[in-house]
């Protein structure tokens, strides 16, 4: 079975005045179909910048680099199903 979404050594930093604050450093994780994922952690650790950067939700001074892979018609499918239930 193949992944529905596959992210691979996610980096993401910030362009400050003083230089990039690096935020995000090497995230892994897959979602097979039918999975459920939750990202957990302290207060700051960038859980809800790992969820901005799948959903392509990051603001241009942002840098971001992942080998990033959706494969987006068996989401579309995932999330369909989910409503029928």
């Amino acid at each position: 079975m193949e992944a529905i979404l596959r992210v691979e050594n996610l980096q993401i930093g910030y362009y400050t005045r003083y230089g990039t604050l690096p935020a995000i450093r090497n995230v892994s994780f897959d979602v097979m179909p039918g999975e459920i994922v939750g990202i957990v952690g302290e207060s700051g650790c960038g859980k809800s910048t790992v969820a901005a950067s799948v959903l392509r939700l990051l603001p241009p001074l942002v840098i971001e680099k992942s080998d990033l892979d959706v494969v987006a018609d068996q989401i579309e499918y995932v999330l369909n199903h989910a409503k029928a239930d």
